[in-house]
């Protein structure tokens, strides 16, 4: 199956007031600026080794030189945690977010050597976090234009990158190739859920007038200095063809990966459901991960426009739903892709 790559580069002029980090006065500041961090022997989050923080995250796409900085960051952050040092960065100056973007790698070695100012500065320039989901409906309508007559999206890939080096990635994919049919996109999920905010990344629409089995998978990710986050959904689903007015649940599967401040709380694979909404009938599923920031930065983290402070967790989930149409003239059925959140 072709792949079609769609990337925006957005270069917004949105009114966007970020909170620096307002970081906490400690009493450790001496702590900090003496640590001692060997990044070949030390260990990551659940005891995880450089080198096996960086084979996870090459095996989930990253380049090796962005998953060795990822698999270092969680080193460091979690060292911090173990001595219960707390990051002030009340009196470090700023780098421009041009000047972050120019120079990523001298700003991540300088970050990694306890360097304050390109610590502060890795760690606050994370707008996909702070407002990448809230921007994804504007990019999907200027790529639902752009691609309208384009019949091989049913794999996509959409990245949004910032002018401040950080980025958002969503990726979506349905095994079986088939022709469009009718565009019918959902605004919000067509059964319900444990979240409480949604945005629809992607929607196929297609016939299969023979019925299969099907994989149909949905992932997204957060990218920036201060972390790696990304979570994903495959659901397994079929149905026996134009005859057929119901869709059989065969797997729900999900995985989650992160590397940096934030980290995984709590994992929930594998979730199902199956219903109607009106006449349509659907199969559900989702994974769902609660997300937190390290303890060790009192910062607000500003996810999906809403605030959430040093320790705190959120839910990200990736969703997806395939749908039968009510007709037995044709095997039509549809699949749509959806990020979600709880906050």
């Amino acid at each position: 199956m072709k792949r079609t790559l769609g990337i925006i580069s957005l270069s917004l002029t949105l009114a966007f007031s970020i909170n620096s980090y307002s970081f906490a006065a400690a009493n450790n500041t001496t702590e900090f600026e003496n640590i001692q961090i060997n990044y070949e022997k030390d260990l990551g989050h659940e005891n995880r080794t450089k080198d096996e923080i960086v084979r996870d995250l090459v095996n989930d796409g990253l380049s090796f030189e962005d998953a060795e900085y990822y698999a270092k960051l969680d080193i460091l952050v979690n060292q911090l945690e173990k001595r219960n040092i707390e990051v002030n960065f009340d009196n470090t100056p700023d780098y421009s977010d041009q000047y972050v973007k120019a120079h990523k790698k001298e700003l991540r070695d300088q970050a990694l050597n306890l360097d304050k100012k390109a610590l502060k500065a890795v760690l606050s320039k994370n707008k996909a976090m702070n407002q990448g989901v809230k921007d994804l409906n504007n990019v999907l309508d200027l790529m639902q234009e752009k691609y309208k007559d384009n019949k091989e999206m049913e794999n996509r890939v959409i990245e949004i990158k910032y002018a401040d080096g950080s980025s958002l990635i969503f990726n979506t994919g349905i095994v079986k190739e088939q022709e469009k049919t009718k565009e019918v996109k959902p605004q919000s999920t067509l059964l319900g859920g444990p979240w409480n905010k949604t945005a629809d990344i992607d929607s196929v629409n297609a016939t299969d007038n023979d019925g299969g089995t099907y994989r149909s998978t949905t992932s997204w990710s957060y990218v920036s200095g201060a972390s790696y986050a990304k979570v994903t959904d495959v659901l397994r689903w079929s149905f026996n063809g134009k005859s057929d007015l119901t869709l059989s649940y065969l797997s729900d599967e999900g995985a989650s990966s992160y590397a940096g401040v934030v980290t995984v709380d709590k994992e929930y694979r594998s979730n199902h459901k199956t219903g109607y909404n009106d006449d349509w009938h659907v199969v559900q599923g989702y994974t769902d991960v609660q997300f937190k920031v390290s303890g060790s930065f009192s910062a607000s983290f500003k996810v999906l426009g809403i605030s959430v402070n040093a320790g705190a967790g959120w839910h990200q989930y990736a969703i997806t739903e395939a749908v039968r149409f009510p007709t037995t003239s044709e095997g039509a059925y549809g699949v749509y892709y959806y990020a979600g959140q709880y906050y």
